[in-house]
């Protein structure tokens, strides 16, 4: 069993977008820690409707040297390319059942199905000399492709090892598929690397979930801001060389998912909150699991099956608080937390400090009272929050800092 380097991993990272092109893409398999120099090329369909186009997305390369037994399936990133196809599927949010039976985000799911049917071809048209192991890569979406690949590997192929390393990657599913996946992987088989200040991780936010499930991945402390240029792969490659050729040199650091109080004290707080601070968008993002488990209860499955089908998030969550104000009888502390909450507020009190961090974030400075929250004012707000959440990341795959 042979893990890539961070070095090494950052690099193909990198190459793989080289791809696109025909002449950059025949260098790019000359690698020598491949075996064949041609390789088999990925072609995905991306975008939308509207914008539909298919395009060179990843390859499957067979592995040489100390990798002569590994397999490499490897996905770029987003690109400006095809009038921004490829941010058309990010900006896709929204949840179906993935390849492995578990919730996944549509845009995301949609381009690794297009290229599914080539992987597949690939296994099967080397079926007699099984890897040892496979390595799934990417960067920013591809990142979040290469995670929805490393699931789909363990789960149909379980002898295999299968690792996955990914570079400021975008939350490419649900809590319940980062449990179920992190379970079938295994924690140590998953390297996710991120900035601090990269505005891509970020997003989008509850209900989805980054892998390994309870654990911080390999965070690079940055600064405390947003900062788009630190979404770079070149940003990338820089801090993981000035932190060390190995992943226990890249230890995993950082803030842990916060406990009940530190949530409890965070939302009843009045600091304020700016998109401009990267703990603000972590501390959003939990408050909405927080609230709305309070609501439905303990279950994963129950809370992210509300996610699914036709209607947009924002109409989804705003229904569940509405279902949480008209519950509420002024005693119901309800959910998971119920009996051994460390204050006693009513549902309706969490889901109006919610809406209040919320509507500081969008610097709309309202103080949310029970009955100012109308389901279609929490809609507004929550649709805003995710429009602005996809603006702040896509100004850094765009390279732009207004």
């Amino acid at each position: 069993m042979t893990e890539l380097s961070p070095t090494k991993a950052s690099e193909l990272a990198t190459d793989i977008y080289a791809i696109q092109s025909e002449r950059t893409a025949e260098r790019f398999f000359k690698k020598d820690i491949f075996l064949t120099k041609t390789g088999n090329k990925l072609k995905a369909e991306v975008g939308s409707r509207l914008i539909n186009t298919r395009d060179s997305f990843g390859a499957c390369v067979h592995g040489a040297g100390q990798y002569k037994d590994d397999v490499f399936l490897i996905f770029r990133g987003s690109t400006t390319a095809n009038y921004c196809a490829d941010w058309v599927s990010n900006a896709r949010i929204g949840l179906e059942i993935g390849e492995t039976g578990n919730p996944v985000h549509i845009g995301f799911n949609h381009i690794f199905k297009s290229m599914l049917p080539q992987i597949k071809e690939f296994f099967q048209s080397n079926s007699n000399s099984k890897p040892r192991t496979v390595h799934c890569i990417g960067h920013s979406l591809g990142g979040a492709i290469a995670t929805l690949a490393a699931d789909w590997v363990a789960h149909f192929h379980k002898s295999i090892e299968t690792k996955v390393y990914t570079f400021g990657a975008p939350r490419p599913a649900t809590h319940l598929f980062a449990r179920k996946h992190t379970n079938t992987l295994s924690k140590n088989n998953i390297y996710r690397v991120y900035h601090e200040s990269d505005p891509v991780p970020m997003i989008p936010v509850f209900p989805f979930c980054h892998s390994p499930f309870l654990a911080i991945g390999h965070f690079i402390h940055t600064k405390p801001m947003v900062w788009p240029w630190d979404h770079k792969m070149g940003a990338y490659i820089k801090s993981v060389n000035a932190k060390g050729k190995s992943w226990l040199k890249l230890a995993p650091n950082g803030v842990h998912e916060p406990t009940e109080k530190q949530m409890q004290q965070w939302l009843e707080s009045n600091i304020q909150v700016q998109p401009s601070s990267t703990k603000a968008w972590q501390w959003i993002s939990s408050a909405l699991f927080y609230v709305l488990r309070k609501i439905v209860g303990f279950s994963l499955a129950k809370l992210q099956g509300l996610f699914i089908g036709a209607v947009t998030l924002a109409d989804n969550i705003a229904a569940i608080l509405k279902k949480g104000l008209d519950m509420d009888d002024g005693n119901n502390t309800g959910g998971p937390t119920a009996g051994a909450t460390v204050s006693s507020h009513p549902i309706s009190f969490w889901i109006r400090r919610l809406m209040v961090k919320i509507t500081d974030m969008l610097g709309w400075g309202i103080q949310a009272s029970a009955n100012s929250l109308s389901q279609s004012f929490m809609k507004r707000a929550l649709k805003e929050l995710i429009d602005l959440s996809t603006l702040e990341a896509s100004k850094a795959v765009r390279g732009l800092a207004t």
